[in-house]
């Protein structure tokens, strides 16, 4: 079997902390993967409103919530104003490509989209996914040619801006199998690799599985 890694990464602390860290236990094994990287502000804080949603609560129990994210994360965005992750952590960003990884967009303003791109219109959207192309030329000098949606949350204006973007294949779906997104009936051409396997916090607290165990 061969499976093919993507690391979607959220938050500043995730990005300073964890990617370099996980870039370096990557190489030691030789293996690869993708890196999707939020490009804007860290709004994690807001994250809280979702307390009442199905599912939430029994996640936050399941994994140490406070322990990964960290208080100060916690209250980014609420308590404290969002750090834009692009514009602190640009270098390391860099260094991942440097290293031979794949790297492309996760999204802007990570709560914004996986909160609200569900019902919002072609402008919002558009306007979302611009700055954060924007913002990944302004960091690595060169478009992105992939982009892999914050909580695998999507719109039809997304699919087809997709495509006009010119992404060679994105990643911002669940499913068993690659394919291609039809809106109003029609195939686009930017094809979809979509995430076929639990995450690691999803593992977290079933069936005995830990975080010392979860990759063993």
């Amino acid at each position: 079997m061969r499976i093919a890694l993507k690391v979607d990464v959220d938050t500043l602390r995730g990005t300073v902390e964890g990617v370099p860290n996980l870039v370096r236990v990557l190489k030691h094994h030789g293996v690869n993967a993708t890196f999707l990287f939020s490009l804007g502000p860290d709004h994690t804080g807001r994250a809280l409103r979702r307390i009442f949603r199905r599912g939430f609560l029994k996640k936050v129990m399941r994994t140490s919530v406070g322990a990964n994210y960290g208080l100060k994360t916690l209250c980014y965005g609420t308590l404290l104003p969002g750090p834009d992750i692009g514009r602190k952590a640009a270098p390391i960003m860099r260094e991942v490509r440097d290293a031979g990884f794949d790297v492309g967009i996760h999204c802007y303003d990570h709560i914004r989209w996986q909160d609200h791109v569900a019902t919002k219109g072609e402008e919002w959207t558009r306007h979302e996914m611009t700055i954060a192309a924007e913002r990944f030329i302004e960091i690595f000098g060169v478009s992105s040619h992939t982009h892999g949606a914050a909580g695998w949350q999507m719109n039809e204006h997304a699919f087809c801006l997709e495509e006009e973007l010119k992404f060679a294949y994105c990643s911002d779906t669940r499913g068993t199998h690659p394919f291609l997104p039809l809106v109003a009936g029609k195939p686009l051409a930017c094809p979809q690799l979509p995430t076929t396997l639990p995450t690691l916090d999803e593992l977290i607290g079933v069936d005995g599985i830990t975080e010392e165990n979860v990759v063993g």
